[in-house]
């Protein structure tokens, strides 16, 4: 990535987020159809309840009708980023979240704990159809037994 522009594949010029978006999200259009779906949705949960670039309390999280969404300002570096839609992550015929480590202990209680939770993680694991959460001991340690 070279500034606010994405690199194309084989491009030499990057080109405007919004440009990439739109075009990636064609892309997906033309190889799926016209309600693409994937086979397997494969995410990891941060820390603050995100997943892929879908932040809490950012308008990317919330969108419902894209495929590809632009994420400006990231909380993460790149500030700028392209990222899959939650309704496009939950479509997905399966769906599998994984979380490792004691530092996602409390966020991975939240996320499937709370069923009220507005986090993206655990939104994409009430709409998914079918979901499967890995985690290792340190990670579930503040789960009930």
């Amino acid at each position: 990535m070279v500034g606010e522009g994405v690199a194309a594949a084989g491009a030499s010029v990057p080109e405007p987020p919004e440009v990439a978006a739109r075009r990636y999200s064609a892309e997906l259009v033309a190889i799926l159809g016209p309600e693409p779906v994937f086979d397997l949705a494969l995410l990891g949960v941060g820390e603050d309840g995100h997943v892929a670039s879908l932040f809490p309390g950012r308008a990317a999280a919330a969108e419902r009708s894209g495929l590809v969404l632009v994420e400006r300002d990231s909380p993460k570096p790149p500030p700028t980023r392209l990222t899959l839609s939650l309704p496009l992550l939950a479509a997905a015929r399966t769906v599998v979240v994984a979380a490792f480590g004691a530092g996602k202990a409390d966020i991975v209680r939240t996320v499937l704990r709370d069923h009220g939770s507005q986090l993206p993680a655990a939104r994409l694991l009430r709409l998914a159809a079918e979901v499967h959460v890995l985690l290792d001991p340190e990670a579930a340690s503040v789960l009930p037994k």
